[in-house]
């Protein structure tokens, strides 16, 4: 059990100005109600006199964009729903996650990173379908993906900018791509023939953060234009460019999970009590800055009315960088005790208020830590649509696409063992304290620990798809459609792990460190100066709202951005004052082949989907079959713990590794639409889908 609190910046007023390996099988049911706004008139009034001729007036806003997503959930052969944007930059929200998050049935992770709830975001991520995490993505009806080791696409590194529209199926048909298995997220972009003749548009915002007090501006601009050639066909070009930067501070409080303990007899029995306490209690301040780019190019040309080409470039870019100052527990849980001469509270066995104390003081981590991240995904696609026949329609593309990301995630920590903290967790927001006399004394700290953690990752993909439709006059069947598509997709991931060095810790003493004195002080005898770290006041802290003590002793940023060379410079420092057992020297972890993930996959996919209908009972849909071919290839490294206790199992030695797969997925679907009212539709799915590891 453990408490979380969180205060993070909100944006106020975005002012903005617009100038023209898993497998699941699924069944669904389910009713929509759909009812259209009633339009609305007004009559103006005015003076013929005084009027004057406009040969068009077009009005677009948030009831037409409604609109817009009904249709497209009424007309959809399985179960759909759809945020749109009617005009450029229009979509609700700063980010794709935010709007996705608009969608019955998708929930998002408030975290900077799934699974992480000490870093809170104010954008979000990790998009779950139906409580699924295993979602496909897309970008106009293709792959898209981020090169962070996963198979679907960070939604935060899109600029919302350029979307024409997100949609998100909860179910699969025979002729959408497999790997949807919480569903499928498709991120829909505008093309030349979606207007009807010229159109520019421009938006420009700006977004204030009102906890950091900082404003970041936000831009886009489009330019689309279609032109009849000599030969009596149409061509269409469309340029579309975005630029978002956002900046937010984020305050946490953490109250620790709680362990059963026996340290205590408060009531002088002789017999300790098993007592439910916290381990202790946790606060910090993070400040994140994100810049986000966005370039796209779409090119349209229909010689004639039965053949259409297209091309389409388009790239996202996504800079992030974070740090924040911590203060957290870094003790032995089942050595917490109750201090009984202060004033405490118990529910039955379970704290809720008191002073937390240990033997020798509580110890704690004060760091300053940074994570700088920048990705990129880039994609090109080609394709054409021809109509063979007034029934038959052949449509091909052929898409390739990379991504990458590299990263460096890098903490330096004190240490502190404070003689106690005051934790009340009777009701509300938390009340933490300690002695600030103690914490404000720079003697009291030593040098702690250092942490890095880098990525560098590539991910590739050549696509190609084929599908063939023939529709019938009359009958029960309306049309069939088949298809095949093939992927040939490789990732290369570096990833140097969590490399956690100590310089000094309590544990440490009577073995590597002299034992019965106090832990070295900061300046390592005039080794590293004591400039190198800051007295942190947390000014404004949670707006106010929280008791925490006011003031720590912690690194100063540029120690954790000048890694490596400042991580040397303090371990090289600390060494003198180990007594045996610990060499402590620091070495950088090599991002070189043993750190190194290959993955290599190839894919062969055939489909069949028969639509069909009965205009009697209102009722249509479509059943169909995919079957796919997954073939895998991976190598690696299997590395041993580099420590003294196992050198039995090679030390630090690593051992080369490669592995390889196939199999085949059978996947039929079906979907069934019925409309017994106006406005009142009936659906019904099933089907097997899958989802491939990461």
């Amino acid at each position: 059990m453990s408490m979380r609190y969180s205060r993070t910046t909100a944006s106020r007023g975005a002012h903005r100005l617009h100038i023209h390996g898993f497998r699941r099988s699924a069944l669904a049911l389910g009713i929509a109600l759909l009812l259209a706004p009633p339009a609305m008139a007004q009559d103006a009034g005015a003076d013929d006199k005084k009027a004057t001729d406009l040969d068009k007036v077009t009005v677009t806003g948030i009831r037409g964009s409604v609109q817009k997503a009904q249709d497209i959930k009424r007309e959809a052969d399985t179960f759909v729903d759809s945020v749109t944007a009617l005009d450029i930059g229009a979509l609700p929200d700063r980010s794709v996650t935010e709007t996705l998050s608009r969608i019955p049935g998708v929930t998002i992770d408030r975290f900077l990173s799934v699974g992480d709830p000490e870093h809170f975001s104010a954008e979000g991520g990790g998009v779950q379908v139906r409580g699924l995490t295993q979602v496909r993505s897309e970008l106009n009806g293709r792959d898209s993906f981020s090169a962070s080791g996963g198979r679907s696409l960070s939604f935060g590194d899109v600029p919302s900018e350029l979307m024409a529209g997100v949609d998100v199926f909860k179910n699969q048909k025979a002729d959408m791509i497999e790997g949807g298995l919480g569903g499928t997220v498709n991120l829909r972009t505008f093309m030349p023939f979606d207007f009807e003749g010229q159109k520019i548009g421009a938006s420009l915002s700006a977004n204030y953060g009102d906890f950091i007090k900082q404003y970041k501006p936000s831009a886009s601009g489009l330019y689309s234009n279609r032109w009849t050639t000599e030969g009596g066909g149409e061509v269409g070009i469309l340029v579309d460019i975005a630029h978002s930067e956002l900046a937010t501070r984020t305050d946490g409080l953490f109250v620790r999970p709680f362990f059963r303990n026996s340290n205590n007899d408060l009531d002088n029995n002789g017999t300790n009590e098993a007592l439910w306490l916290p381990r202790g209690a946790d606060w910090r301040t993070l400040e994140y800055e994100r810049k986000r780019d966005g370039a796209y190019v779409a090119l349209q040309w229909r010689p004639n009315k039965d053949l259409e080409l297209f091309a389409t470039a388009f790239q996202s870019k996504y800079d992030e960088l974070w740090y924040e100052d911590a203060i957290f527990v870094s003790n032995d849980p089942l050595q917490v005790q109750i201090d009984p001469s202060q004033p405490y509270q118990l529910e039955g066995n379970i704290f809720k208020s008191g002073r937390l104390t240990q033997n020798g003081g509580v110890p704690m981590g004060t760091d300053i830590r940074a994570s700088h991240r920048k990705s990129k995904t880039t994609d090109f696609s080609f394709g054409l649509k021809w109509l063979l026949s007034d029934a038959t329609e052949f449509s091909t593309e052929l898409q390739y696409i990379k991504a990458d990301t590299n990263s460096l995630d890098s903490t330096v920590s004190l240490g502190v063992n404070v003689p106690y903290i005051d934790v009340d967790v009777s009701g509300g927001v938390p009340s933490i304290g300690v002695s600030e006399q103690f914490t404000a004394n720079p003697d009291n700290y030593y040098w702690g620990f250092t942490m890095d953690h880098q990525d560098d990752n590539v991910a590739k993909e050549l696509a190609f798809r084929a599908d063939l439709k023939h529709s019938f006059d009359s009958g029960v069947f309306r049309s069939i459609k088949f298809g095949v598509r093939m992927t040939d997709r490789d990732a290369t991931s570096i990833d140097t792990g969590y490399n956690w060095k100590p310089v000094f810790q309590t544990w440490m003493q009577w073995w590597a460190l002299p034992g019965g004195v106090p832990l070295p002080p900061l300046d390592l005898n005039n080794t590293i100066n004591e400039s190198r770290v800051n007295l942190n006041t947390f000014q404004n802290f949670y707006r106010g709202g929280a008791n925490t003590p006011g003031s720590f002793y912690a690194p100063n940023l540029d120690l954790a951005l000048g890694f490596p060379g400042s991580y040397q410079a303090i371990h090289d420092a600390a060494a003198p004052f180990y007594s045996c057992c610990y060499a402590g020297a620091y070495s950088q972890t090599p991002m070189d082949a043993s750190r190194t993930n290959v993955q290599g996959e190839k894919t062969k996919a055939a489909y069949a989907m028969v639509n069909f209908g009965f205009d009697e009972a209102f009722i249509e849909g479509n059943f169909g079959v995919r079957v796919v071919r997954t073939e895998n290839d991976a190598s690696g490294y299997l590395i041993y713990p580099n420590v003294a206790y196992a050198t039995y199992l090679g030390a630090g030695q690593a051992t080369p590794i490669t592995a390889s797969n196939s199999y085949t997925d059978v996947l039929p679907s079906v979907n069934v639409k019925w409309e017994p009212g106006k406005n009142l539709i009936v659906r019904f799915a099933a089907s097997k889908a899958i989802a491939r590891p990461a």
